[in-house]
């Protein structure tokens, strides 16, 4: 059977009623949360829709971390939509993109190539997965 158009936007409404409405409501009356106005609190996101679904996510942004798998969002129902299919909706200087999934292979090519952390340069690095642009890529496959 076919999902209706319907439904899916509805999912939109699920998501505020349950899960962002209850979640504003919390932090308003957290003194946790005003306490630095959020710099010390994470939102952890699945995937690009939640920015996208939580209509109210500008006003934590400039201050309180996201961790999500993806850096833009796509611009569905939004008028910038004319214009772009995806914006950013996180922050280049505070905000983490997190790899989704890493497939076996990638794991063994970084496993291979991994160093003791007195000799890494860097801190943090992203291994996303992207076949064709380097030969450590070409096995990527998703189970």
């Amino acid at each position: 059977e076919n999902v209706s158009e319907d439904l899916i936007l509805n999912m939109d409404e699920v998501s505020n009623r349950f899960i962002f409405d209850p979640m504003m409501d919390l932090l308003r009356k957290s003194r946790y949360f005003h306490r630095l106005n959020g710099a010390d609190h994470i939102f952890l996101f699945a995937d690009g829709q939640g920015p996208r679904i939580w209509d109210s996510y500008d006003l934590l942004r400039s201050s309180a971390v996201f961790l999500s798998p993806e850096s833009r969002c796509p611009t569905w129902g939004e008028p910038l939509r004319r214009y772009v299919d995806v914006k950013h909706c996180l922050s280049s200087w505070k905000d983490l993109v997190i790899p989704g999934h890493t497939d076996y292979a990638r794991i063994q090519y970084m496993k291979r190539h991994n160093k003791r952390s007195a000799e890494r340069r860097l801190l943090l690095t992203f291994h996303g997965r992207a076949p064709l642009i380097h030969e450590a890529y070409g096995d990527c496959a998703v189970r």
